[in-house]
């Protein structure tokens, strides 16, 4: 007030944002090999129950997507969150719902992301549309990976109970892994055009680096969401 010049105060916008995890809990995973440390939806569940805390801690509103609750802060909002995931280990739904989230809200998703592309597209197509951003996160055995099977083996989908029988598994090896490769650049490919990420981890890895890399690009996308500064005179 004592000078000839203006200033202005820049306060950054401080609401929390909110959160949605989903887990896959369908029957693909609850397989483990002989090669894992565990099943997949034990893993999956490890990582939400992280994702959740590292949120929770920097002040954000997590809440479960198939849950009808409200996103919560706290120790409260996770006690919450923790409860539902360990007491829904199992579902028959291997895809999240499609839900009308709000603007700038954010989803992390978590599954094995073995079914065909399109369910993974038409999740990317509906929240895209909302203005959602989202992280997927695919969690696969290592045995899903490498394929390690030699001589007559027969393989069963856990879903379907659909059964092959392959005379020689290692001839198949190759064309598998092929086969899995171009289902991971096509979803890969699609999240990036919706500004999305994709994250790959193995049960038989720590489930630390995967964290550590999607709370990385989490707390890249929250920023660059954020509204611009209130200017106060």
């Amino acid at each position: 007030a004592k000078s000839q010049h203006l200033f202005v105060r820049e306060r950054e916008w401080a609401a929390a944002a909110s959160v949605w995890v989903w887990r896959d809990a369908s029957a693909s995973m609850h397989y483990k090999s002989h090669v894992a440390k565990c099943t997949k939806v034990e893993r999956a569940t490890v990582l939400a129950l992280a994702f959740a805390s590292l949120l929770v801690r920097g002040g954000e509103r997590v809440g479960a997507l198939d849950s009808m609750k409200p996103p919560a802060s706290g120790k409260p909002g996770f006690n919450r969150f923790a409860l539902q995931m360990t007491q829904q280990m199992t579902s028959k739904q291997s895809l999240p719902p499609l839900l009308p989230l709000p603007r700038f809200s954010q989803i992390i998703l978590i599954s094995d992301w073995l079914s065909p592309a399109e369910g993974a597209l038409s999740i990317l197509r509906h929240y895209g549309a909302l203005g959602v951003r989202g992280h997927l996160i695919q969690v696969l055995d290592p045995a899903e990976e490498d394929l390690p099977f030699d001589g007559r083996t027969e393989f069963e989908d856990v879903e379907s109970k659909t059964r092959m029988l392959a005379r020689r598994a290692e001839t198949l090896r190759d064309a598998y892994r092929d086969r899995l490769a171009a289902l991971r650049t096509e979803v890969a490919q699609a999240c990036r055009r919706q500004d999305w990420t994709f994250a790959t981890h193995r049960t038989d890895r720590p489930a630390q680096g995967a964290l550590l890399a999607a709370y990385a690009a989490l707390s890249a996308h929250r920023t660059a969401m954020k509204p611009a500064s209130l200017a106060n005179r």
